[in-house]
């Protein structure tokens, strides 16, 4: 008897996951209403939301949508619904974490902060720079330094 060989077909996504819906500002009370996603992987990932850490209650999150594509890549996508309750704020932010995984190959985390706190706008007369205090999603630092230019009359 001939032995018998399986070939699996897997394919990791690209990037990690992305979490879309997150506005600039929010108050109290307000709906959190966002979307976690990781695109084309075979076998699909499995998506998970916390906040600050801490799992999330399971009304909050509607069940996961797997669509596969005519090359056999599945994108997965969570979406998560919940009222901004001031128990959730640590310092007027919440952290949002997305997580991707599959099993024993692949595991990647998406952070987003929820903000109750204005977004900071500048009047700068002259040149110079500025310190901004607040989150730069891009290099996950608290603070950025802003080179201002002058602005001709």
């Amino acid at each position: 008897m001939e032995p018998v060989i399986f070939l699996v077909f897997m394919h990791l996504p690209d990037g990690g996951p992305v979490i879309q819906g997150v506005r600039s500002q929010y108050t109290e009370g307000d709906w959190v209403d966002i979307t976690c996603i990781s695109r084309k992987s075979k076998p699909p990932t499995h998506l998970s939301f916390t906040v600050n850490k801490q799992k999330v209650i399971p009304g909050w999150v509607e069940p996961q949508i797997n669509r596969e594509d005519k090359e056999g890549l599945t994108s997965s996508s969570l979406r998560m619904r919940f009222s901004l309750l001031p128990r959730l704020l640590r310092d007027g932010y919440a952290r949002v974490h997305c997580k991707a995984v599959i099993p024993d190959l692949y595991e990647k985390t998406a952070e987003d902060v929820i903000s109750t706190t204005a977004p900071y706008q500048a009047s700068v007369l002259g040149g110079g720079v500025i310190t901004v205090f607040g989150r730069d999603h891009n290099s996950n630092s608290d603070t950025k330094r802003v080179s201002v230019n002058s602005i001709p009359e």
